[in-house]
């Protein structure tokens, strides 16, 4: 029987296959909010192993976010990428040492930020309709949410059902290159 917790990691792998690579860095900020608020709600609750758990998996998805800078064709933009990814790390550690909920808190809004921005490039530069590739999007208006999908942040899955905060989907090998 498939369970709300199985439906949810199949959705993932499933969206992750069909992403652009802009896609997948968007799906890579997306995991990172998610375990950034399971640590969040680890802190306020005092589940020390959780929030270690969930700041590790951050950490993971941090470097496989610098990993997939392309310093050579991103110039600029990819030097302040990696400069902001240095300082999230640290800000990581600061909250994780505290335990400040607040701390997480900023973290998920700076990275929020960014997945916006990321969200938009991937629009504005999707494939036309046909292509094997779709941007990783709310569902349309009308179109059935699929499982897990949480109303308050369009774009991610909750934290019900999203999956443990150890996975981290494999970009495979067409890894993502950032600009």
């Amino acid at each position: 029987m498939m369970t709300q917790q199985n439906i949810a990691n199949h959705y993932q792998r499933h969206r992750a296959r069909g992403a652009s690579p802009v896609g997948l860095v968007v799906l890579l900020y997306d995991a990172a909010i998610e375990s950034l608020r399971r640590a969040q709600l680890a802190a306020e609750s005092g589940r020390i192993e959780q929030r270690v758990a969930a700041s590790n998996h951050v950490l993971l998805v941090i470097n496989e976010l610098g990993r997939s800078l392309d310093r050579e064709r991103g110039g600029e933009v990819a030097r302040h990428l990696d400069q902001f990814y240095a300082v999230a790390r640290a800000r990581l550690m600061d909250a994780n040492a505290h335990s400040d909920p607040g701390m997480f808190e900023e973290l998920i809004g700076m990275f929020c930020s960014l997945r916006e921005a990321w969200q938009q490039v991937e629009i504005e530069t999707a494939a036309p309709a046909g292509a094997p590739h779709r941007a990783a999007t709310a569902p349309s208006p009308g179109e059935t949410s699929p499982p897990g999908w949480s109303a308050c942040c369009p774009g991610r899955p909750s934290i019900e059902t999203a999956p443990p905060a150890r996975r981290l989907p494999a970009p495979g090998p067409s890894r993502a290159r950032a600009a």
